[in-house]
């Protein structure tokens, strides 16, 4: 109220009855900290937007930025129009009570009074003020005043239900929500998250040397054809999830495993076993489909091929069964975009077959009678019986063997197809399923 301006007692109730009315809209709309949760939830969506840009090297920017603009307006657009429905309910119930009757009472003693709009309790004497069917003490103080007349409309409204519009609840929920789809947006890869992997496992080094295997050079790996336009968008750099990564920045990727981000590069496990830095440029969705042209490493050279069936990470390749652990794609090779980010495995297919007295893992993917066909880790596809096969059981704990090493190692930690392995001697690296046996 304005000094030196005289406000109706009709005014007053008004006031107080809108007053109230609102409150029960946004129980916590005039509270300090729902300001708070709304600045932390902007801020933290400008970080998050900014983080998974900076993870893509700048290449997802435009796309990130419209995810963000569209979550952020999605956020604003479904709060107003809760928050108006939630006012129109209201409303209409506050009317309802305004047109029905009630008994007029003495605030103070509660006897009857007249309907009209000032008097004098014939039975306390208390100076009443009546308006807009609500009845109050008269005071002169103008705070104490309009805190009366909001409490006679307070407990005239006590029957209506309040509702979650422009609570603190609300905007915080409508603040994970939208960081979610701004995650999911940015990763499209079923990612963890953020969060390493290994951080729960001591045994583990925080930087992981790589198992310092070479792969032969196949025809053209020099570049002797000229690069076209990747069929494939850039990855962003998201610890836990699969991706083609390449090799010394090479036109040539493989399936691979981030196990840890730092600034613009990832380190990644790829499937064949060995591990490497990377840039956040030279890592590409895991898209690998049928009709896909890839190369198979054959024990010499990468022989070119196209994916005629796939069941996880084995691939039927021109008639042959192998692993994705010997494959690689160019970047500009036949590729329909978004197709082949994952495929579907059932759980019994995931096993490992006895060879040599040893148990290597690997992906059933045929059977006649009792024998099954199962594509190993290295790229071999044979049959075998049912007394040579189990459910494959390789995770932290396992004792397993490495190819190349003498002794056994025991598994730390798996991300897919990585695991990280520690020697007897207290010794940490990452290898692959392609090279452990049991």
């Amino acid at each position: 109220m304005a000094r030196g301006r005289t406000v109706s007692h009709e005014q007053e109730a008004y006031e107080a009855w809108r007053y109230e009315v609102e409150r029960i809209v946004a129980p916590a709309y005039r509270d300090r900290w729902l300001a708070l949760v709304v600045a932390l939830g902007v801020v933290t969506g400008v970080g998050i937007t900014w983080h998974a840009w900076a993870a893509t090297d700048g290449s997802g920017g435009p796309g990130l930025i419209a995810t963000a603009a569209g979550s952020i307006g999605a956020l604003l657009a479904s709060l107003f129009l809760v928050t108006r429905a939630a006012r129109r309910r209201v409303f209409r119930a506050a009317a309802g009570v305004l047109a029905r009757d009630f008994p007029v009472q003495c605030p103070r003693c509660s006897a009857s009074l007249e309907p009209l709009g000032s008097q004098r309790c014939h039975d306390c004497g208390a100076n009443v003020r009546q308006a807009m069917g609500l009845v109050v003490v008269h005071l002169s103080d103008a705070a104490v005043r309009r805190a009366r007349w909001r409490a006679a409309a307070r407990h005239r409204l006590r029957h209506i239900r309040p509702t979650a519009a422009l609570s603190p609840p609300l905007w915080l929920s409508a603040a994970v929500l939208m960081l979610g789809v701004i995650v999911a947006g940015s990763g499209a890869l079923g990612a963890s998250g953020g969060r390493d992997p290994l951080e729960a496992s001591p045994g583990v080094p925080r930087e992981p040397a790589g198992d310092g295997v070479a792969r032969a050079i196949g025809d053209g790996e020099l570049g002797s054809t000229p690069v076209g336009e990747t069929t494939r968008r850039r990855a962003p750099l998201l610890i836990g999830t699969q991706v083609l990564a390449s090799r010394a920045g090479g036109p040539y990727h493989e399936l691979a495993v981030i196990v840890r981000v730092r600034e613009h590069t990832a380190f990644v496990v790829y499937a064949e076993g060995s591990s490497a830095w990377v840039r956040a440029r030279d890592v590409l969705v895991p898209e690998v489909a049928v009709a896909d042209a890839v190369e198979m490493f054959d024990g010499v050279r990468f022989v070119p091929g196209i994916i005629r069936a796939r069941l996880g990470s084995a691939l039927l390749v021109d008639g042959a069964w192998s692993s994705v652990s010997r494959m690689r794609v160019r970047v500009d090779a036949t590729h329909v975009g978004g197709e082949g980010r994952t495929s579907e495995v059932p759980p019994d297919a995931w096993v490992e077959a006895r060879v040599d007295d040893a148990w290597h893992p690997g992906v059933s993917v045929d059977s006649i009678e009792l024998r099954q066909r199962v594509v190993l880790g290295d790229g071999t596809g044979r049959w075998f019986g049912p007394e040579d096969l189990r459910p494959q059981q390789l995770g932290p704990g396992a004792r397993v063997w490495v190819e190349g090493r003498d002794e056994p190692h025991i598994v730390a930690a798996r991300v897919g197809h990585a695991l990280a392995v520690v020697a007897p001697g207290g010794d940490r690296s990452w290898t692959s399923l392609a090279r452990v046996r049991r």
